[in-house]
C-alpha cells in the first residue's frame, strides 16, 4: 500500500513494506485471560488515542532491520505485563477484553524524505500516514456499518523509516481500555525495556501496568451514544515560550484584580485555557454571524492522585463520561507526562505529538526543550481561519 502527498513542488512517497503480529513472550496465565471493563471504560468514546514519537538518525544499529528487530522482540517482553493489549475486544460496546494472546498488528513503513525536511514541512493532518491502518481517533469508525460481532485489537504499533536514518514510532490505543497517561506510561515502559535488552535481570516492576480487577457487569448501554464528530475541522499548533506565558499570567492577574477577585497565580494551564478558549468563542461567533452560542468547557485531568484511596501512576483505565464534543470545548493537559523520556536507546526524541484530535479539543505538551507549551488546536475550518489571526493570541506566541 502506498500513499503519496504533494507537498512542496515534490511528491512524497510513504510505503508499507511489511506487517507482522507480535504476541507476549509468555503466555498469558488462564485466570487473567478475562479483563472486564469497568463501566467508565464502556462508557469511554469508540476511538484510538494517536501517538508518535520521532528521533534522529542513530549509528547505535547498523541498519533499520536491526532497529525493527530490537523493537519487536521488546514489544513481545512488555506484553507479559500489558497483556489485555495483545487480546481482542467487541468492536460494538465490548464488556470485557478476550486476553487471548492474539498479538499486536507492528507495522514497518518508509517515507523517502529526511526527518526534518517532514517535521518542518508538514501539515499536521500528514502525520495520520505515521499510524497503523487509521486508527486515529474516530477515524477507524468512518468505514461503515461495525458487525456486532467483530471484534478489533486494542493495540496496533508502526514504525516509520525516513530516508536520513531517522525513525518515528507511532502507537494507536483504544479509548476504550485507556486512557492518555496509559499510553505514555505504556511507551516509557516498551522503550525502557528496548534499553535494557533481553537479559533477564533487568528489574522493570516500578514501572509494571496496574490493572485493577472488575466484577462483569450487565449494563445495556444505549447503541446511539456520541462516538464521533461531524464537520469540517483542522487541527493546528500554537507554540507558547514560557516567558510569553508569564506575559499572561501578568495580564490575567491584573485584569482580575479591578474585580476583586485577583487571580494572583494562575497556573500555565489555567491561563492558556482561557486565552484559547476567549478566541476560539470569538471565532465561532464571528463565523456564526456574530451571534454568540452558549457552550461548555471541560478540563479531562489525571485524578489517580487525587482519589481518597490513591490509585498507582501506572493505573491502566479510564474515570470519565462521554460527552457531545460539539457541545464542549475540552482543554487537557499532558506537559506533565514522561514525553520527552521515551528513551529507546538512540537518545530522547526530537519531538512528541498527538495524530489527529478532535473537533473543539485543545492538548497542551511541553514543548521538546521544555521551554514552553506547544498546543494542539482542532476547530471547525472556518473559525481556525480566524483564530490563526487573532492579534491578541499571536502576541503570546
Amino acid at each position: 500500500m502506498v500513499s503519496k502527498l504533494l507537498r512542496f513542488g515534490r511528491r512524497q512517497l510513504h510505503t508499507i513494506v511489511s506487517r507482522d503480529i507480535i504476541k507476549p513472550s509468555s503466555p498469558t496465565p488462564s485466570h487473567l485471560k478475562t479483563y472486564n471493563l469497568s463501566l467508565f471504560d464502556q462508557l469511554a468514546v469508540n476511538a484510538y488515542m494517536p501517538v508518535v514519537a520521532f528521533y534522529p538518525s542513530s549509528s547505535i544499529f547498523q541498519s533499520p532491520h536491526d532497529k525493527t528487530l530490537e523493537l519487536k522482540n521488546s514489544l513481545s517482553r512488555t506484553l507479559n505485563q500489558y497483556y489485555p493489549y495483545a487480546g481482542r475486544l467487541a468492536k460494538s460496546c465490548p464488556t470485557y477484553v478476550d486476553c487471548s494472546d492474539d498479538g499486536v498488528e507492528f507495522i514497518e513503513a518508509s517515507n523517502d524524505s529526511p526527518l526534518s525536511d517532514f517535521l518542518h514541512q508538514s501539515a499536521h493532518e500528514d502525520l495520520d500516514q505515521l499510524f497503523p491502518d487509521d486508527l486515529i481517533w474516530y477515524k477507524s469508525n468512518h468505514k461503515g456499518h461495525t458487525d456486532e460481532n467483530e471484534s478489533t485489537s486494542p493495540l496496533s504499533v508502526q514504525v516509520n523509516h525516513f530516508s536520513c536514518g531517522g525513525v518515528a514510532v507511532a502507537v494507536s490505543l483504544s479509548h476504550r481500555i485507556a486512557d492518555a497517561s496509559s499510553i505514555f506510561n505504556f511507551l516509557n515502559h516498551w522503550a525502557t525495556a528496548t534499553r535494557s535488552g533481553a537479559g533477564e535481570h533487568h528489574d522493570l516492576s516500578h514501572i509494571n501496568p496496574h490493572f485493577l480487577s472488575y466484577k462483569t457487569r450487565n449494563v445495556n448501554l444505549p447503541k446511539n451514544m456520541p462516538d464521533r464528530p461531524q464537520g469540517d475541522y483542522v487541527t493546528r499548533s500554537f507554540v507558547f515560550p514560557n516567558s510569553k506565558i508569564n506575559d499572561l499570567k501578568a495580564k490575567i492577574t491584573s485584569m482580575t484584580m479591578e474585580t476583586g477577585e485577583p487571580i494572583s497565580n494562575p497556573t500555565r494551564a489555567e491561563a492558556l485555557t482561557w486565552l484559547l478558549h476567549k478566541c476560539a468563542v470569538a471565532a465561532a461567533s464571528k463565523t456564526n454571524s456574530g451571534v454568540f452560542k452558549p457552550t461548555g468547557v471541560c478540563h479531562a485531568l489525571n485524578l489517580r492522585s487525587n482519589l481518597v484511596e490513591s490509585l498507582p501512576e501506572t493505573s491502566v483505565g479510564n474515570l470519565y463520561l462521554a460527552m457531545e464534543l460539539c457541545d464542549y470545548y475540552v482543554y487537557t493537559v499532558i506537559s506533565r507526562f514522561p514525553t520527552y523520556g521515551i528513551d529507546f536507546g538512540w537518545g530522547k526524541p526530537v519531538k512528541v505529538t498527538v495524530g489527529g484530535v478532535v473537533k473543539n479539543v485543545t492538548i497542551m505538551m511541553s514543548t521538546p526543550k521544555g521551554d514552553g507549551i506547544d498546543a494542539l488546536v482542532s476547530l471547525d475550518r472556518q473559525d481556525m481561519k480566524i483564530i490563526q489571526n487573532d492579534s491578541e493570541l499571536l502576541a503570546f506566541c
